[in-house]
């Protein structure tokens, strides 16, 4: 238990002791980069370095924007626009009281995808495998 700490889940609403595993992944579900931390890390400070780690992932080494997906905790105008800067965009839900951003207009808050069945046809994919999700 080295460097575990105590942090907590929102999503479970409940306090936790250990370690916090973070994972920037393709849409294929390759892991391409990660990171293991203790519970109280920034989760925008860990995903800043897991991309400054990570090689092959960037725009500088496949010559196009990359998109990221995260969650709600992805968020603040210094970190957006660092990401931005280094073209890289972030795609994430809309936080409560704020207003929708270009890229979060896509991703809607208040429903929730349903189900797939063996009746609907598979999701699409991309080719490049450089497209990234958290």
């Amino acid at each position: 238990a080295g460097w575990a700490e105590y942090g907590y889940c929102a999503s479970h609403s409940r306090y936790f002791w250990g370690l916090r595993l973070h994972l920037l992944c393709t849409l294929h579900g390759l892991p391409a980069g990660w990171a293991l931390t203790g519970a109280k890390a920034d989760e925008r400070d860990v995903l800043e370095q897991v991309l400054a780690t990570t090689p092959g992932v960037g725009p500088a080494t496949s010559g196009h924007r990359q998109m990221i997906i995260a969650d709600k905790a992805s968020f603040g105008g210094l970190f957006e626009t660092g990401l931005a800067k280094a073209g890289i965009d972030l795609l994430r839900p809309t936080r409560k009281g704020e207003k929708t951003t270009r890229l979060a207009a896509i991703w809607p808050t208040t429903t929730r995808p349903e189900p797939r069945s063996s009746a609907h046809s598979p999701p699409t994919t991309t080719d490049d495998p450089l497209e990234l999700i958290i």
